[in-house]
């Protein structure tokens, strides 16, 4: 809804392969409706990414996986906010 913002929280169980600058699987997000957005960080490795808030009511999240190696993968959740 207008003049909500969204918290997105990744749960405890978090394994996504680690790399430098995250240059294989990952989770982007950024903050806005648009793959163009500003990047709010890209995320890889077994520590849980902080919790994340937007500055408006869009976020944009993509995660990419290459084939290659394998981790246990991730749980997320969110909410709005005022």
């Amino acid at each position: 809804a207008p003049r909500q913002c969204i918290e997105l929280y990744f749960d405890e169980k978090y394994s996504i392969e680690p790399s430098w600058e995250c240059k294989f699987d990952h989770i982007e997000v950024r903050d806005g409706p648009f793959g163009f957005s500003p990047i709010i960080g890209r995320f890889c490795g077994q520590q849980n990414p902080p919790t994340i808030k937007s500055s408006g009511r869009f976020l944009w999240i993509k995660f990419f996986a290459d084939g290659e190696l394998e981790s246990m993968g991730f749980s997320a959740r969110y909410n709005f906010t005022p």
